[in-house]
């Protein structure tokens, strides 16, 4: 019974010691706060680095921005560390985005044609009538339009990563093969 709690549990803390590894090579988005020594100082100076991990040393951070700048950035001031968990287009967003604008349009346009009592008839007042199909029409074209728009906009992912603890992965950043790791001070 012992033995088989062993197997069981081993996955688990195998996959919980893998999510706190770095692999080189890795899009990463450091945060460093610096000290502001102007007359007008309102705290530290916030600025921000997106580049790909080049190395992970004992007192710093070293990361390439592009391929003629690389940036070693010093624990102490890092104040942020986050990894990029790849893009992701707004395809969902849009078109609810869309669906509430092209609905809001057709009401307010029928509402405002039908201000003067133009709706009306001998029949009755047919002004919610034509909002409704009006604003259900501004809905549907909407939802495709602002579907159609937000799949044109990718925005990258991020996900935090603790700064307590950080390990560096020794092998190429999504590629599968034997990997070594280590912990480092």
């Amino acid at each position: 019974m012992w033995i088989l709690g062993v197997l069981v549990g081993m996955p688990v803390a195998l996959a919980a010691q893998e999510r706190s590894l770095l692999p080189l090579g890795v899009r990463i988005r450091v945060t460093t706060a610096t000290p502001d020594t102007t007359a007008r100082a309102r705290g530290p100076t916030r600025t921000r680095f997106v580049g790909t991990l080049a190395d992970l040393r004992a007192d710093a951070v070293v990361l390439d921005v592009d391929p003629h700048d690389r940036r070693v950035v010093p624990f102490g001031t890092l104040r942020e560390l986050e990894v990029s968990r790849g893009r992701q287009s707004r395809t969902g967003r849009g078109a609810l985005i869309g669906l509430a604008a092209g609905a809001a349009a057709g009401v307010t346009t029928v509402l405002a044609l039908c201000a003067g009592g133009e709706c009306e008839s001998s029949g009755g007042n047919f002004t919610g009538f034509g909002a409704l199909v009006v604003g259900a029409a501004g809905a549907l074209a909407g939802t495709g339009i602002g579907a159609l728009v937000g799949a044109l906009i990718r925005t990258e992912r991020w996900e935090g990563v603790s700064l307590d603890g950080v390990r560096l992965y020794g092998g190429p950043a999504g590629r599968a093969g034997l990997a070594l790791s280590w912990w480092l001070p």
